[in-house]
């Protein structure tokens, strides 16, 4: 980096140099020097943002490139009468078109003290009751009490304010008349209230839930250990046992009586690093590091080894695995001057490259080209580096049949939202929003050779204040009401009806027990009732499942029989580490009578054997046989045993004509015609086999929509995936390939029956064999999405002359249940097209399909069944649903495993691994289905930060431009300004998908970034004094904005972090919203009687820093690491060299920070 500056002072330019030729990047900043506040900022490719200021200094107006019009980006007016409350509006611009005019607000209002009191958005709910109508207002936080001692005791829903809340504020001209104001319209009201108690020394020890459910911890110590017991609604109890150092040492779980369920035990290297991790059987999984403490390998009994291997940059030079290793071959990656990944190469199939942007253009260091085994894509990029053209091209399987193309064109707003979306059709959808910002209606417009159609995918979404959706009215006038508990917010009702014609499609009614396990639903539609009951053990894992289904004639009335009858029964039981020992599942039930459903294969029992030598590899279900790779891919199954003549064989294979190398991995894999011609004795009554491919995730790359534009992700991980990439059987042989995402991009079947072509989540297009050469045919499916949840599939033609009325026809609805699955579908019209009940795996137990000729392959959880293998595709696994595993192991493993430290990290981000990691003992079973609970409804959960990842956004945010992404996949999505002081004082909004343990994007997860201390700007470090002093209206203002996004966010995960003065603030928003917090140099904050609830608080350290001798030790509720000394450049400092206070600052930069936390 080379850096220019003004009077010594401010940084005017910033090149980033090559670090293998002359090619550069460089970026700008003009200044007021007076003040010492940035008047201007542009990038590598020439986008621009500009600030204004008042008076005082504080930032009143903020405007990017496409802000040439009358309205800026983002405008802050700051009320401050002398005799009442101040507060603080802030109105962001929602389009980016230069004349729209339109803006979301927030009010932020703080009491006497300067403490907020509640924050206020602009919001839209659903009036209960109506057909359709809402109404628009303000939704507000939720109270919180205090007690004397500074704790929360008391927290609150939030509420809706219907009223003219900024109006009604400026005439509150009086301390009096404000609180009376609060007092009369129930601001202060808590509303559905969940209460804290603690002990003498500030531990959480009762929360008792709004529906009085009560959650308790006692804490206790054991020979060194401590001990923490919790006790769920329930009774039922899980203990964690930790070391002085924090490790924990070993978990159980124990049921009300005491008696042991499970357990597991932990071993850590004399620096913390977690090197053993055992289950109740004492199966391994261990872990390797280097003398930095990286981690170099990862060893199960059922997946195998893993290892890494790195330059001397530090950067992944190459990866492996057991099956890797057997064959003497790696995955290699390739790096630009700029550290970029420039080419992943693989030992089997086809490399993965990329191309980045150059400088002064439209996506000036972004990916702009890729390609991979399935082709190549291209980006361009807008005025924000958000992507707004995607073209992909497919390669075709069958050689000779050319390539498929496909482009898209995305246009979003400033909010992170989609405003329309142009397939490759020539359709461009079209999304609206409500006055809360939340999605309320889709429509497409569509011009062809047979002129002008307009589509209604989405008439209108509601949602109530919890911004949890409770009305739809799909684009075919069928409607669907949602509602939730009262007290826990769970889903309660989903009703679903044509309105025009009286039918009921779903009327579903749900129960839940105190933990949230699903009980039970009954669903009372107008020609069908259904029932499901739900048991459980002591761990939450179903162990039974009883369901029975009513047909009737037409619509039912009061007294009618039903003409038929469907019940089915399943029984589930595990050993002590998940292992399910028996399935028994049967439709013989008394009652059962006329049964005129398609029949359910649901009539077994399955009894399950695994191999003695790993831990949950299953060799027999019944009389289905497996044996595996040494990664633990599935790579044949068959009924009846493998003899000894079936040795353990593969073949490496190079098709010259369609490029594509293959290795099988099995048993005497395919079956030769010849054999089948001739010797039909030697085959199976069944027999699979399975290839795979090993292809590296190091380099996730993808798009997503969340909260800013759709922006390139390139998302970095040690995890492998194991891809397959055949299938055969006596019926079918289908082949895969795949992006360098790992998401499936073609499926192509040999018996004649049809290829598919993935292009992205929105749009397929499936080829029959005998049309491969005809470009027309209503073989193209175009997904519309609300969230992650798929709407409509519309089926269309691949180009824009294809017949509108023809496409009117082909959409179908999708209703479905609490997990997602396609529990009903209706067509155009509103009629019934599909109704679909299944079993908790996924087993169809109920398929009522009309007789048109479009099938829908979208099930269980919303995902795809392949019909030639009755398998679910998740993106990166296959579901079994008949014997309830994955076909491969879970290849999120190294996820859950404790950051690798050199310091205190690991013990740290423990509490918050993925679903629990390796501290949650069903996470040690790689093979499991949703923690052997596969239909609990689960709230969104996410990820924090790693320390690193933290560092890096802590250092970008001080020069970011929204859209720019970062360390782990991170995007800026927008930067709130604090600027009460005139300071550079600043919240950067970061996000990125969740990605669940089945590879799909759960959720977005955000991390909201303090900036710190500029050393040139003498406001900035007046706020590090006034913070000590705890009068600092920049953390002010920070906590309003963290409270309120917190607030609007309820259902995702959301870190604090900051740097300097920044981390102060960032320390107090975790202390505010009950959220975790990583910081770097930390001002020390003033606490006033705050405590933690139960969150995380991380403090780095680096010695010498000159901030931390200014003020001394941190809070003893800050758990503080102290990193090595640091020292600018090679050279380290020394009295001979003279005094240089560059030598005193550099400790407290991030750049010594990120350079500390790499030693």
């Amino acid at each position: 980096m080379e850096y220019k500056y003004l009077n010594g002072i401010y940084p005017v330019e910033i090149k980033e140099v090559s670090a293998e030729g002359e090619e550069s990047y460089t970026s700008k900043i003009e200044w007021d020097s007076e003040l010492g506040v940035k008047l201007k900022e542009t990038d590598a490719a020439g986008n621009s943002m500009r600030y204004s200021y008042d008076n005082f200094g504080r930032v009143t107006e903020v405007r990017t490139s496409y802000d040439t019009g009358e309205t800026p980006y983002a405008k802050y007016t700051y009320i401050t009468p002398s005799s009442s409350f101040w507060y603080t509006i802030t109105a962001n611009k929602i389009k980016t078109e230069r004349e729209d005019k339109a803006v979301m607000k927030t009010i932020v209002m703080h009491d006497g003290l300067g403490r907020i009191v509640h924050t206020a958005k602009e919001g839209e709910i659903y009036i209960e009751g109506t057909e359709g109508e809402s109404k628009t207002g303000w939704n507000i936080s939720g109270a919180i009490t205090y007690d004397k001692a500074g704790r929360k005791i008391k927290e609150g829903m939030p509420f809706f304010y219907g009223s003219d809340l900024e109006g009604e504020l400026k005439n509150k001209t009086s301390y009096e008349s404000a609180e009376q104001y609060y007092e009369v319209n129930e601001f202060t009201k808590v509303r559905n209230e969940t209460t804290y108690e603690y002990d003498d020394i500030d531990r959480p020890v009762v929360t008792i839930l709004p529906d009085e459910s009560k959650q308790r911890s006692e804490y206790s110590i054991d020979t060194s250990l401590q001990i923490t017991k919790s006790i769920d609604p329930l009774g039922n109890i899980s203990i964690s046992k930790k070391d002085a150092r924090g490790n924990i040492r070993e978990v159980r779980r124990l049921d009300k009586n005491g008696s042991l369920l499970t357990k597991a035990k932990y071993e850590y290297s004399v620096l913390g690093e977690m090197l053993r991790a055992y289950d109740a059987k004492e199966n391994i999984v261990s872990v390797g590091y280097d003398l930095l403490g990286r981690r170099i390998s990862l060893e199960s009994l059922d997946a195998g080894r893993k290892e890494w291997i790195y330059d001397d940059k530090g950067r992944l030079k190459a990866e492996t695995d057991s099956v890797l290793r057997s064959k003497a071959s790696e995955i290699r990656y390739e790096y630009d001057g700029f550290d970029r990944i420039t080419k992943i190469d693989y030992p089997f199939s086809e490399d993965t490259e990329y191309k980045y942007g150059d400088a002064n253009e439209k996506g000036a260091g972004q990916i702009i080209y890729k390609k991979d085994e399935s082709g190549e894509t291209r980006y361009t990029y807008g005025e924000l580096n958000e992507v707004i053209k995607e073209s992909r091209t497919i390669n075709r399987y069958e050689a000779g049949s050319g390539k498929q193309s496909a482009s898209f064109e995305y246009e979003a707003d400033y909010l992170g939202r989609m405003q329309k979306m142009k397939y490759p059709d020539g359709e461009t959808v079209s999304y609206t929003y409500d006055a809360g910002g939340q999605l309320k209606g889709v429509s497409g417009e569509k011009t062809s050779s047979k002129g002008k159609a307009e589509y209604s995918y989405v008439d209108k979404i509601l949602y109530d204040e919890h911004a949890q959706r409770v009305y739809i009215r799909y684009g075919n006038g069928v409607e669907t009401r949602y509602k939730y508990d009262e007290k826990r917010r769970w889903l309660d009702t989903i009703e679903t009806e044509n309105k025009q014609n009286q039918d009921v499609f779903q009327k579903i009614k749900y129960s839940f027990d105190p933990v949230g396990n699903v009980l039970g639903y009954t669903n009372d539609a107008s020609t069908y009732e259904t029932t499901q009951a739900y048991k459980y053990d002591n761990l939450y894992q179903l162990i039974s499942v009883e369901g029975e289904s009513k047909q009737y004639k037409g619509k039912k009335y009061f007294g009618m029989s039903p003409v038929n009858i469907a019940k089915y029964k399943q029984e589930f039981n595990f050993d002590i580490i998940g292992n399910m020992m028996n399935k028994m599942s049967t439709t013989n039930l008394s009652g059962s009578r006329g049964n005129a459903y398609k029949k359910a294969d649901l009539d077994y029992n399955l009894d399950y054997e695994y191999d003695s030598k790993y831990a949950h590899r299953l060799i027999r279900a019944g009389n289905r046989y497996y044996r595996y790779d040494g990664n633990g891919n599935i790579t044949a199954e068959k009924d009846g045993s493998f003899s000894e003549e079936e040795e353990f064989i593969f073949t490496y294979n190079y098709d010259k004509e369609s490029g594509v190398y293959s290795t099988d991995y099995g048993f005497g894999l395919d079956a030769p015609k010849e054999t089948e011609q001739t010797n039909p004795q030697d085959l199976f009554s069944y027999r699979r086999n399975y290839t795979w491919t090993y292809k590296s995730k190091t380099a996730k790359l993808f798009l997503t929509t969340y909260n800013n534009f759709l922006t390139q992700q390139a998302r970095k991980g040690l995890n492998e995936k194991n891809l397959l990439t055949k299938s055969s059987d006596k019926n079918y042989t289908v082949h895969y390939r795949y992006g360098e995402d790992g998401q499936r991009a073609l499926k192509y079947t040999e018996e004649g029956r049809s290829e598919t072509l993935y292009f992205n989540n929105f749009f397929t297009i499936h080829i029959p064999i005998y049309d491969k050469d005809n470009p027309q045919g209503l073989r193209v499916h175009k997904h519309i999405f609300v969230g992650n949840s798929r709407l409509v599939t519309a089926m269309t033609h691949t180009d824009n002359s294809g017949d509108n009325e023809e496409q009117k026809a082909k959409r179908y609805y999708y209703h479905s249940d609490h997990l997602g699955s396609a529990q009903f579908v209706t067509d155009w019209r509103g009629k019934q097209y599909e109704h679909i009940e299944y079993t908790p795996y996924g087993e169809l137990w109920i398929e009522e399909v009309a007789a048109g000729l479009d099938k829908l392959p979208f099930r269980f959880t919303g995902k795809e069944m392949d019909e030639e293998t009755g398998l679910y595709y998740y993106g990166a696994r296959y579901l079994d649903p008949k014997y309830s595993r994955w076909l491969s192991g879970d290849p999120a493993l190294n996820d859950y495993i404790p950051q690798a430290p050199v310091n205190d990290e690991a013990k740290k981000h423990n509490e918050n691994l993925p679903n629990g990691g390796v501290y949650n003992a069903i996470n040690l079973h790689l093979f499991s289905y949703a923690n052997n609970n596969p239909v609990k409804y689960n709230d969104p959960t996410g990820e924090i930060p790693t320390p690193y990842e933290a560092a890096i956004m802590a250092e970008h945010i001080y020069n970011g431009r929204i859209g720019d992404i970062v360390e782990g996949g991170w995007i800026l999505n927008n930067i709130y300004l604090l600027n009460q002081d005139g300071g550079s004082g600043a919240i950067g909004v970061y996000s990125r998908l969740v990605i669940d343990e089945k590879g799909y994007p759960t959720d977005v997860e955000y991390a909201l970034v303090n900036r710190g201390t500029s050393p040139t700007n003498p406001e900035d470090w007046s706020q590090n004094i006034d913070q000590f002093f705890g009068d600092s209206s920049d953390a002010a203002m920070s906590i309003s904005i963290a409270i309120d996004f917190v607030q609007n966010h309820i259902y995702s995960e959301v870190t604090m972090v900051g740097h300097s003065k920044g981390g102060a603030e960032a320390i107090l928003n975790a202390l505010k919203t009950g959220k975790n917090a990583i910081v770097f140099n930390p001002a020390k904050p003033t606490l006033s009687g705050l405590s933690k609830s139960g969150n995380s608080l991380q403090a780095f350290v680096v010695t010498g820093d000159i901030l931390h001798g200014m003020q001394g030790s941190l809070p003893d509720i800050i758990d503080t690491t102290y990193l090595s000394r640091q020292y600018k450049g090679k050279e380290r400092y020394s009295h001979s060299h003279g005094y240089d206070i560059r030598h005193e600052i550099f400790p407290h930069s991030m750049e010594a920070v990120i350079q500390a936390l790499k030693e």
